[in-house]
């Protein structure tokens, strides 16, 4: 049976009963199968005020207690029962927050592995900052690079920029350490490209 949900943080338009979250918890991991685990879930549910963040890894607590999903090595499954409950209900959950919140989950995991693969590393140095930006594949580094900022603000913008974009920046050092002006334009066109679309 529904009952209130633990709302911190989710919108009006968001979903405030136990049951609901449940649903789209189903729906979630049906439709997006291994793509992201429940915490990043949860995250994007939150952030979007959607669904209260501990609410909905309850549901996933409960849904995979009572074998409607499944869990292994941190990736969700629905199973059959899952399948039958969501069939059954699914048009109960708003359409508007169907159509986004895949779409909205996978831009926070992809943020996420973004931010694990793209490491900045920022340390206090005099007046000043140290800021290490690298990008780790598999036992290597594909690019190292240290630089020194007056300001721990400038060191933040540098920091989210680089996790953002750390391959567009390593095609563009990669060229003008080689001298290749071709391929250097062609590089620093595409990603203002990027940055300009960002912008809009």
């Amino acid at each position: 049976m529904s009952h209130d949900a633990f709302n911190a943080g989710v919108d009006l338009t968001g979903l405030h009963d136990v049951s609901s979250i449940k649903l789209l918890v189903c729906y979630i991991t049906k439709n997006m199968g291994g793509y992201a685990d429940k915490i990043t879930v949860a995250t994007a549910l939150q952030q979007q005020g959607v669904a209260n963040y501990f609410e909905t890894l309850n549901a996933y607590s409960e849904l995979i207690g009572k074998g409607l999903i499944s869990e292994k090595d941190g990736v969700c499954r629905i199973e059959q029962g899952g399948e039958d409950v969501l069939r059954e209900l699914e048009g109960e959950l708003p359409v508007s927050i169907k159509e986004k919140t895949p779409d909205f989950i996978k831009k926070v995991a992809d943020d996420q592995r973004r931010k694990k693969e793209n490491k900045v590393e920022i340390t206090k140095q005099g007046s000043g900052v140290n800021i290490r930006c690298s990008v780790k594949q598999e036992d290597h580094n594909l690019i190292d690079l240290g630089l020194y900022m007056p300001g721990n603000e400038q060191a933040c913008v540098i920091r989210d920029n680089f996790q953002k974009n750390a391959s567009d920046i390593y095609n563009i050092v990669i060229a003008a350490s080689i001298g290749d002006c071709e391929m250097l334009d062609y590089a620093v066109e595409n990603y203002k490209t990027k940055l300009n679309g960002t912008d809009k």
